[in-house]
């Protein structure tokens, strides 16, 4: 399922647009739309910059990846609210929470898969901290 023009644009502005590279306060740089690599080899870098319609292409690129990834790991039907909500998580935490490769997958995964749709929004607050800081993000 793709998302929605209302859910890209909640990304958007969860993001925020910098056109130069900054460290996303977990030591990763970051700039666009949250845009972490400018493909799957090549990571930001401090110093990187990007114009408006780079960041869109980078941000559509990886949206494009984790669609794809919901594709193949969620065998349930989702409302447009969910997948967009999906995909808004996958972006920022990573695919492999979606897929389970590199690491096991995300319990909310397994819990959509089995039809408990009410158990995923308390998993997803699991989700709240730096991988790296340990630290809130988001408030």
């Amino acid at each position: 399922m793709d998302i929605s023009p209302r859910g890209l644009a909640l990304i958007k502005d969860y993001e925020a647009y910098a056109g130069e590279a900054y460290d996303d306060g977990e030591g990763c740089w970051t700039l666009g739309w949250g845009s972490i690599r400018w493909d799957a080899k090549t990571p930001v870098k401090k110093g990187d910059k990007c114009t408006v319609d780079q960041a869109e292409q980078l941000l559509r690129k990886e949206v494009s990846r984790v669609e794809d990834a919901i594709d193949a790991s969620v065998t349930v039907p989702l409302t447009q609210g969910q997948a967009d909500c999906l995909v808004s998580w996958g972006y920022n935490v990573g695919i492999g929470w979606i897929t389970g490769k590199g690491h096991p997958q995300a319990t909310l995964i397994k819990y959509l898969n089995k039809g408990q749709y009410d158990k995923v929004p308390s998993e997803l607050l699991k989700f709240r901290k730096g991988a790296n800081t340990g630290n809130v993000i988001g408030g």
